[in-house]
């Protein structure tokens, strides 16, 4: 991120919450096998009591189920990072997400709206419309 101009206007730890938060993002996507990633989850076994009695376990899994891809920034990360998601990290993950989707995944993330911010969702899903229109009308 901090070689692309784009980004130049964050501060290194917004950069780093925000690819922190596209990696687990990313790392419970159905969209995982298709980029090449493992998705977290699948055939991993973890000591169940010992995270039960941790106090600094505030990692909560159920972020899937929102549509709020920074959803998983919880309170207590908030406090102890003083980066708020709304306020610090909202911009930079909707041109992250696109950054690399435009550049990496070759518009592989696109099928995964709950990846996307809701206003980048919706722009991202017009453009893949007018991409699947125009390979159509060339072939």
């Amino acid at each position: 991120m901090q070689r692309n101009a784009e980004f130049l206007e964050y501060t290194p730890s917004q950069q780093a919450a925000t690819a922190l938060i596209l990696a687990l993002n990313l790392s419970h996507s159905h969209v995982c096998d298709s980029i090449g990633l493992r998705r977290v989850g699948c055939d991993i076994t973890t000591d169940v009591t010992s995270c039960a009695d941790s106090d600094v376990n505030e990692f909560d899994l159920k972020f899937e189920e929102t549509n709020d891809p920074l959803s998983v920034w919880t309170n207590k990360i908030k406090t102890i990072t003083q980066l708020s998601a709304k306020d610090h990290l909202n911009h930079v993950y909707a041109k992250l997400i696109s950054h690399v989707d435009n550049n990496h995944f070759k518009g592989k993330l696109s099928a995964d709206n709950k990846l996307w911010i809701n206003t980048t969702a919706t722009v991202r899903g017009f453009q893949s419309k007018i991409l699947e229109v125009t390979k159509e009308l060339v072939n």
